[in-house]
């Protein structure tokens, strides 16, 4: 089991995603606490209201929404009344037990978890705080609603290490993304030769995970925290993201920055064979763009590009020598307009295939008419 607290600004971004859910029916209403009505009764404008009389109650308070994602071992069985009692012991354990809850099952994906809706700010006005103390509680708390409620307790990322021989994608709502992110996380961050933030993603992002600062207008940001998202498949970050400082090996701002100084000298004796082989591949432009990235990979090198139209930034992920560089930092010939420039186009190139297939089978049927 494990528990991840976003906080969010407003209730519209918790509640109607929730709610739909339901609509939809791929969420089910587990049920909620401390409303004027019994929770089963509330409408949905009942539970807006509730919460906006309280948040309007501290127009200063930061962020005074509470999504809280509550994950279970895929080898746990349970039923609704149990995970309902699951996020009673949870929300009391985390000294939330007095404000308004309201949790939700979603059944959209093979992976078992719970959306707690709450809210920080109390009766009286006064905002609850989610320290990195309390956050650090939340993961042992978890620990204890395992064993009170006999959830399994075996390491899913002793599992997944010992079930997968490679580094594995992950994929968000198949697997528990805290243990999931963890092992790429480990395995990417004191392996690989990256100087900043952006070359650190394009590797990341090869296993479906991305750091984020944050907005510059965010206290996240200002503060300067990092948080590590699961991408969806169409490259979005996920609705769940997990705090740098969670994790036991720290891969926070600070510590990346360290890596970043040391990277800049230890990535320096790669260069040569990274752009060696992408001239190697590219002498004579008889490639496409596509069929260049492709070639690259048979040389053991990722080719990453934004998923929005961009001509100009490309990165490149050496798997041999473990060093990233973005384009422009190789210099101009290696950037991403240029390395187009240098390519022919899709269409072009695709013809000139088709005329090398057909010119090999008209050959091969020539020396079969001569054979005979």
């Amino acid at each position: 089991m494990h528990a991840t607290l976003k906080q969010v600004e407003n209730i519209l971004r918790a509640l109607p995603y929730n709610e739909l859910k339901v609509r939809r029916e791929q969420a089910e209403f587990l049920g909620g606490e401390n409303f004027v009505k019994e929770a089963k009764d509330l409408s949905y404008q009942d539970k807006l209201f509730h919460y906006n009389r309280l948040i309007q109650l501290n127009d200063q308070g930061y962020k005074p929404v509470l999504h809280i994602f509550l994950g279970f071992n895929r080898a746990d069985t349970l039923n609704s009344p149990t995970m309902l009692k699951i996020v009673q012991d949870y929300m009391e354990g985390m000294g939330l037990g007095r404000q308004p809850w309201l949790a939700y099952r979603h059944n959209d994906t093979l992976h078992k978890h719970v959306h707690v809706v709450s809210t920080k700010i109390q009766p009286n006005g006064q905002q609850i705080r989610i320290t990195p103390a309390k956050l650090e509680y939340s993961r042992k708390l978890t620990h204890e609603l395992e064993q009170r409620h006999g959830l399994d307790q075996g390491n899913e990322e002793v599992t997944m290490r010992a079930q997968y021989r490679y580094l594995q994608k992950v994929e968000y709502s198949k697997v528990s993304i805290y243990p999931a992110i963890k092992i790429v996380l480990d395995t990417i961050v004191p392996a690989y030769r990256y100087t900043n933030l952006e070359e650190l993603n394009a590797v990341l992002g090869l296993f479906n995970v991305k750091a984020s600062r944050g907005r510059p207008e965010s206290k996240t940001y200002q503060h300067r925290g990092l948080l590590y998202y699961p991408l969806l498949p169409d490259g979005r970050e996920g609705p769940a993201f997990i705090k740098a400082s969670i994790f036991p090996a720290k891969p926070t701002l600070d510590h990346l920055e360290q890596r970043f100084a040391e990277n800049l000298q230890l990535r320096t004796e790669h260069t040569r064979r990274l752009t060696s082989t992408i001239d190697y591949a590219l002498a004579g432009s008889q490639l496409s763009f596509l069929a260049f990235r492709q070639e690259m990979g048979r040389q053991g090198v990722n080719i990453v590009t934004p998923r929005e139209d961009s001509r100009q930034q490309i990165w490149y992920v050496d798997q041999r020598t473990k060093a990233v560089f973005d384009g422009a930092a190789l210099g101009e010939r290696y950037s991403g307009a240029a390395v187009r420039e240098r390519c022919m186009p899709e269409e072009t190139y695709q013809r000139q295939q088709q005329l090398r297939v057909q010119e090999e089978t008209e050959r091969k049927g020539h020396r079969a008419r001569h054979s005979l």
